[in-house]
């Protein structure tokens, strides 16, 4: 099963990096198939595209990009997610802030994870 990974000194990163990069080939996908109903999806579809044969090659650039966006999910999501919530009241009430809170952990921790990964083995990306 390793063989199929790209080839890394860890396994981890291995991992990791394959995990980035089918989630950046089925966002291009995605943006690829709704090109009738979004136009914009003709410049991400290519750039997620990019950036997925990016990943799986090891290239610095790609790992800046990831890099940034990861901090910046981590840093706003939980922001957006509070400040809307404050602002929108539903019929029944506010949301609870708790199951907000739950809500959003497992995707800022899942970053954090990228991120620490990303910056630990940062000697294995290569320039293209």
């Amino acid at each position: 099963m390793w063989r199929y990974l790209p080839r890394t000194n860890s396994r981890l990163l291995a991992v990791a990096v394959a995990l980035l990069a089918a989630f950046y080939a089925v966002l291009a996908g995605g943006f690829a198939l709704s090109l009738m109903r979004q136009p914009v999806g003709l410049l991400l579809a290519p750039l997620f595209a990019l950036l997925a044969w990016g990943m799986w090659s090891l290239t610095r650039f790609a790992r800046w990009v990831t890099v940034i966006w990861l901090w910046v999910m981590v840093l706003v999501l939980p922001v957006g997610v509070f400040t809307s919530s404050a602002e929108s009241q539903p019929p029944g009430g506010s949301p609870y802030w708790g199951s907000l809170l739950a809500g959003i952990t497992p995707l800022v921790v899942l970053g954090l994870f990228f991120i620490y990964v990303l910056g630990k083995h940062k000697r294995e990306f290569k320039w293209p």
